[in-house]
């Protein structure tokens, strides 16, 4: 009887903290974090389009699940003396990306929808080493997911808390 009675208070106290995780994620407003699976779909080369949507043979990045399907590592500009890396995972229910960059820094970012459009956007939260009130640093950046194969991004630079620079970058899926 005891056991019997153990597991269905067990069982009650899942149920309510289930719940009310199901009510508080319910009630979160519409800029809350995508998942990993967003970054995973874009596996794949990404090739720069010229001014009519159509690839070119400059590859602009390369998406590779890896980890056991923890983690998504992206090498932009492979092969180059600009090759950076980001690595994006889930850290608890945040989307988040660190930044491998030529300036020499490593900004941690956290993924957001942006409610106007609902694409990806990934602001600095940390950056180990990084006076982000003074250091030129890769701020944020914005994936425009347009189409399974097509995307338009934009990252933003900071120095002295001022934006910098921007870089934008129209892109397709190269097809095998």
């Amino acid at each position: 009887m005891r056991i019997t009675h153990a597991i269905w208070v067990a069982s009650l106290a899942s149920g309510v903290a289930l719940l009310a995780a199901s009510t508080v994620a319910d009630s979160a407003d519409s800029r809350r974090a995508p998942s990993l699976d967003a970054i995973k779909a874009l596996t794949g080369t990404w090739v720069a389009a010229d001014e009519a949507g159509q690839p070119t043979s400059q590859v602009m990045s390369e998406f590779r699940v890896t980890s056991g399907g923890h983690a998504v590592i992206e090498t932009l500009f492979p092969g180059t003396e600009h090759e950076m890396i980001s690595m994006y995972h889930m850290d608890g229910g945040d989307l988040v990306m660190t930044h491998y960059c030529t300036l020499g820094n490593r900004p941690h970012m956290k993924a957001e929808i942006d409610p106007t459009d609902g694409h990806i956007v990934f602001r600095c939260v940390s950056g180990g080493a990084i006076q982000c009130d003074k250091e030129m640093h890769m701020h944020e950046g914005h994936l425009r997911i347009l189409a399974a194969d097509r995307m338009n991004n934009s990252w933003h630079a900071m120095q002295d808390g001022k934006p910098v620079h921007e870089a934008k970058f129209n892109v397709v899926r190269r097809k095998p």
